[in-house]
C-alpha cells in the first residue's frame, strides 16, 4: 500500500521456521515474533502472550509440535501492516472476528478480508502482507507439514484448499473462545487443544461437502443472500416463506440447504444474531428493555429467558 514501507527484515531465520513482524507508518517495528522450527515445544505445549507499543496489539499465542494457535486483538492508531513470512511448508486458516483487513499480494490488487469470514492460505515459502485501519480481531491456525503428515491422505485435502474461504459459524466461535480460554493442566490441555484443532477442521471441511451437494451455484448464491437478509432485519426478521421468496428459493431448499452451508437452521442463526447483539448493547450500557426491543423481542421476559439460556447469566448481570 503507498506510504507503508517494510524495514528490517533479514535473510534467514536463524533455526525460526516462521515470523510475525508488525508495524505502522510512524513505527514501523512495533512487535516481531519468532516461532522454533516446524512449532516444537521441550514440554506439553508452549505459550506467549505480548503486547505491542501503547497497547495497539495483543497477541495470545499457543503452540505444540506442529500446531500453532494464535489470537490477535489490533487497535490501531493509524494505518498499520502485519506481515506473516514462514520458510516452511505450512497451511493457515485465518478467522476474521472483527473489523476488516486487506491482504496486498505482490503486484496485484488488495484483497478485502471481511468480517465474521474464515480464509485458507497455503505455500511455501508463506509471504502474506495485511493491512488495516481499523481495530480488528483475527484468530488463525496454522499447520506445519509434520503436522499435516499425520493427517488423512497426509494433509493433502487441506493443501489443495488454496484460497478457500467462508463463513465463521457459531459453532467456530465456541470453539475458537474455548481454545483462548483453556484452563486445563499443560498435558490435558495439549489433547483438548488439538481436539478443538480437529474439530475446526472438520467444521471446514464438511462445509465444503455440504455446498458440493448443493449442486446448483446459484442456490448458494441464493443462501447467502437469505443469510443477509437475516443479518439486516434482526429486530423484525422475515418469516420463513418470505425469507424463501425473497431469495429465490422454495421453503424446502432454504431451510435444508442452510443448514448444509452454514451449520445452522434459519431461526437458530437468527438466534445467536440476536444474541450477540444484546450481549454487546448491553455492553454499552443499554437497559435490558431497550435491548430487547432492539433486537426483535416483544416481551421482555421473554429476552431475559433467552439470554439467560445462551450465556448462563441475567442480562442485568452484563458489565457490573
Amino acid at each position: 500500500m503507498p506510504g507503508l514501507t517494510t524495514y528490517g527484515f533479514k535473510t534467514t531465520f536463524n533455526g525460526f521456521s516462521m515470523r510475525l513482524t508488525f508495524g505502522s507508518i510512524d513505527n514501523p517495528l512495533l512487535l516481531e515474533l519468532e516461532y522454533p522450527a516446524a512449532f516444537s515445544c521441550e514440554g506439553y505445549l508452549e505459550e506467549r502472550n505480548t503486547e505491542g507499543i501503547n497497547g495497539e496489539i495483543d497477541v495470545n499465542e499457543i503452540w505444540f509440535d506442529g500446531v500453532c494457535l494464535t489470537g490477535c486483538r489490533f487497535k490501531p492508531e493509524q494505518k498499520s501492516w502485519w506481515l506473516a513470512q514462514c520458510t516452511q511448508v505450512c497451511w493457515l486458516m485465518l478467522f476474521v472476528l472483527e473489523g476488516s483487513l486487506a491482504l496486498s499480494p505482490e503486484g496485484k490488487p488488495d484483497i478485502i478480508l471481511k468480517n465474521d469470514r474464515y480464509y485458507t492460505f497455503s505455500d511455501c515459502p508463506l509471504d502474506l502482507k495485511f493491512y488495516m485501519k481499523q481495530p480488528v480481531q483475527v484468530f488463525w491456525v496454522c499447520l506445519a507439514n509434520n503436522y499435516l503428515k499425520k493427517l488423512p491422505d497426509k494433509g493433502q485435502i487441506l493443501l489443495e484448499l488454496v484460497a478457500d474461504s467462508g463463513p465463521v459459524t457459531s459453532r467456530s466461535r465456541e470453539i475458537i473462545h474455548a481454545i483462548l480460554n483453556a484452563g486445563q493442566q499443560a498435558s490435558a490441555r495439549r489433547i483438548f487443544l488439538e481436539a478443538k484443532v480437529l474439530e475446526l477442521l472438520s467444521l471446514q471441511l464438511g462445509r465444503l461437502e455440504a455446498e458440493q451437494r448443493v449442486t446448483d451455484a446459484d442456490d448458494v448464491e441464493k443462501l447467502y443472500l437469505a443469510k443477509s437478509i437475516i443479518e439486516q432485519n434482526i429486530q423484525s426478521p422475515c418469516s420463513l416463506i418470505e425469507l424463501a421468496r425473497k431469495s429465490g428459493l422454495n421453503d424446502f431448499k432454504l431451510k435444508k440447504g442452510f443448514k448444509s452451508v452454514f451449520g445452522n437452521t434459519v431461526f437458530g442463526y437468527l438466534f445467536e444474531l440476536r444474541m450477540e447483539k444484546a450481549y454487546a448493547l448491553l455492553q454499552q450500557g443499554k437497559t435490558v428493555g431497550e435491548v430487547a426491543e432492539a433486537v426483535g423481542y416483544k416481551n421482555q421476559h421473554h429476552f431475559t429467558a433467552a439470554f439467560k439460556k445462551k450465556f448462563n447469566m441475567l442480562p442485568s448481570k452484563v458489565g457490573r
